[in-house]
């Protein structure tokens, strides 16, 4: 009999356990996320940032958290002088930079003005499983060697140790992986990143016990009108958009007021970019500004004929 009392107990914690590692965007989690890219070698571009939510919002009759980005870092000169880029960064996105849901062993992702909805991460996986081709992950050969667990007040979470053409050494479940959130988990030539710290309600749980992962960025909220002027708006040939800030290689996309990608110039290096009209018919516009996974502006667009 007490063989038995004790088994039911058992299930019973086990099924607690279970339940709550079920909620994995709750609790006020951050992420701290560093990473060393190179923009234009030998420029090299290293960063601390937050990933951390503010408020939900409702896209297509689902609930999604949005996730807010913060971060500061340097540009390092790794060559012999005059040097080319030189100086530090800080910013507070004003606007969310993800959307996520969560929905079973799953976390989705979707992107300001894009209708797609991405497969993030997918939990539901053994020794010996292949990870799933994801928004971040774009190799289909990585797989899990061996599971281990971390303690959290909220339940124990998994870590999926990894191995095939990868540079995140783990899956962690309801985190990300090794790498961070949002990072890429394959190899990667030009940027290297890494996991620092992940936190609930203000302490650090990953990859060890302590203070919460929160960064302290000694900087005002700046508005995303402030970062970008475009003349003329509206324009029906041409129009010049200019940035306050020296640009290395970001990416401008342009979406149709139905959430649709028009256009994409890549690669944009300076303060200054000449978009032609072309082909885009009269209507509204959206422009977004980003460099690799951060949002720099985005701003509304108006053609004309």
């Amino acid at each position: 009999m007490r063989k038995k009392l004790t088994l039911i107990l058992f299930c019973l914690m086990l099924q607690v356990t279970v339940a709550q590692n079920s909620n994995w965007l709750a609790n006020d989690p951050i992420w701290q996320v560093n990473s060393s890219c190179a923009v234009g070698y030998p420029c090299i571009r290293q960063e601390t940032l937050n990933y951390y939510f503010i408020g939900d919002t409702l896209l297509n009759g689902m609930l999604y958290k949005q996730v807010f980005k913060k971060g500061q870092g340097q540009y390092n000169w790794m060559a012999a002088p005059p040097a080319a880029c030189s100086g530090t960064f800080s910013y507070i996105d004003t606007v969310p930079c993800y959307f996520l849901r969560e929905a079973g062993m799953k976390i989705f992702l979707r992107q300001p003005l894009d209708t797609a909805e991405y497969l993030l991460y997918d939990f539901d996986l053994d020794i010996g499983d292949t990870l799933p081709v994801t928004f971040n992950n774009f190799q289909a050969d990585i797989y899990v060697t061996a599971i281990d667990s971390f303690f959290t007040p909220y339940g124990y979470r998994k870590r999926f140790a990894l191995a095939g053409n990868n540079s995140a050494t783990h899956l962690i479940e309801g985190v990300g992986s090794s790498n961070g959130l949002f990072e890429p988990i394959p190899l990667m030539l030009e940027c290297g990143y890494m996991l620092n710290c992940f936190s609930l309600h203000d302490t650090a749980y990953y990859p060890t016990l302590g203070p919460s992962c929160n960064i302290a960025v000694a900087l005002p909220t700046v508005s995303m009108l402030d970062i970008l002027t475009v003349a003329p708006n509206p324009f029906s040939s041409y129009t010049i958009i200019n940035s306050n800030r020296m640009l290395q290689k970001a990416t401008l996309t342009i979406n149709n007021s139905i959430g649709q990608t028009v256009k994409v110039r890549s690669q944009i290096t300076g303060h200054s970019i000449t978009l032609l009209r072309e082909e885009l018919p009269q209507g509204l516009y959206f422009i977004r500004l980003t460099e690799g996974s951060q949002l720099i502006a985005s701003q509304k667009l108006m053609v004309t004929d």
